[in-house]
């Protein structure tokens, strides 16, 4: 039986988005308590010390980093570098999410006119949360800030596209906001204090697909905390499973059918017979990193607007309004 529906796959591919049924959430609520828990330590306790995340613009790829004023955040890539009480059920949620992308990158490969297995080769090893290999794909657990009663909702993610294959995001209330392309205005997943699940397209399946189906740009907007709010309500918690391609070797040609064409000399050139994780580097040197602290994330802008785009970087007077350019989107 195919994961999604057909009016599922469809949005999909028209929006780069699709919600999904709080019931896929069911292997993931372990994982919830267990994030609420560690985040619920003081800053300093043993195990946000032991596993603090490296400085620098690379500092969100593995461990707990607490962005001030937006949102503290752990990300899984082993499970030797996982704080204890996170391992068990980060690895059962991993392993949920991974069989569920697998599923759907199949049917997207039989939509496409592709071979049903050709992603396979590229997600089957990031199926499982390993003890000390670190593959591509990540978990990352957040806990967002909301804003007191009194202010205006706060943009704790800011407009961008995910750099991998699919996104499964787990959501404990609303705030995950997806642009959708057809109407031209951000669509708000989940009511107020409902469980969601949300499905995204990432740039490395868009460039496979050769464009059919659009990397889905989002953000997170958390709305301000109602008075006499209960402290379950005083964050927003989520859980994403990034699914970006292991390092096996690209064959351009198993990526083209009667509905793509072919693609071009130049991709043979650079892509064909190379790791998966070359297409990776290559999307992810345009964009800057959201979840690293503000000065290295202003840094990170500066120098690809000025480097992809051969201008100066002018900060924008306020927050993004509309989604990002495919220059400018930002990595997860």
């Amino acid at each position: 039986m195919s994961p999604l529906a057909q009016s599922e796959l469809d949005a999909l591919r028209t929006k780069g988005y699709v919600a999904l049924s709080s019931d896929r959430l069911g292997h993931c609520t372990g994982l919830f308590a267990a994030a609420k828990e560690f985040f619920e330590q003081p800053e300093d306790s043993e195990d946000k010390c032991r596993y603090a995340a490296t400085s620098g613009p690379t500092a969100s790829e593995e461990g707990y980093l607490h962005v001030l004023g937006e949102k503290r955040l752990f990300t899984v890539k082993r499970a030797s570098e996982t704080a204890h009480s996170l391992r068990r059920p980060a690895a059962i949620c991993w392993s949920a999410a991974g069989d569920l992308l697998l599923q759907i990158a199949r049917q997207i490969a039989s939509d496409m006119h592709f071979s049903s297995d050709c992603f396979d080769k590229m997600i089957v090893p990031c199926m499982t949360l390993h003890e000390q290999l670190a593959t591509p794909s990540l978990l990352r657990l957040f806990r967002y800030d909301r804003p007191d009663h009194d202010s205006l909702a706060k943009l704790t993610a800011e407009p961008h596209r995910d750099l991998g294959l699919l996104t499964v995001v787990f959501g404990s209330s609303a705030g995950l906001e997806a642009w959708d392309p057809c109407n031209r205005q951000w669509d708000t997943l989940g009511g107020p204090s409902s469980t969601t699940v949300t499905v995204l397209v990432g740039q490395t399946l868009r460039y496979l697909t050769h464009g059919t189906y659009m990397a889905g740009t989002h953000r997170v907007l958390c709305k301000p905390v109602l008075s006499g709010t209960i402290d379950e309500q005083l964050h927003r918690y989520s859980i994403v499973f990034a699914l970006r391609g292991y390092e096996a070797p690209l064959h351009l040609r198993q990526y083209t059918s009667d509905l793509t064409g072919d693609f071009s000399a130049a991709d043979y050139d650079l892509l064909d017979g190379k790791p998966a994780t070359v297409l990776l580097r290559r999307i992810s040197s345009q964009h800057f990193n959201i979840n690293a602290d503000r000065a290295t994330r202003e840094a990170q802008r500066h120098h690809v607007v000025e480097r992809v785009c051969g201008r100066i970087y002018e900060a924008p007077l306020g927050p993004p309004t509309s989604h990002a350019s495919p220059l400018l989107s930002h990595n997860l």
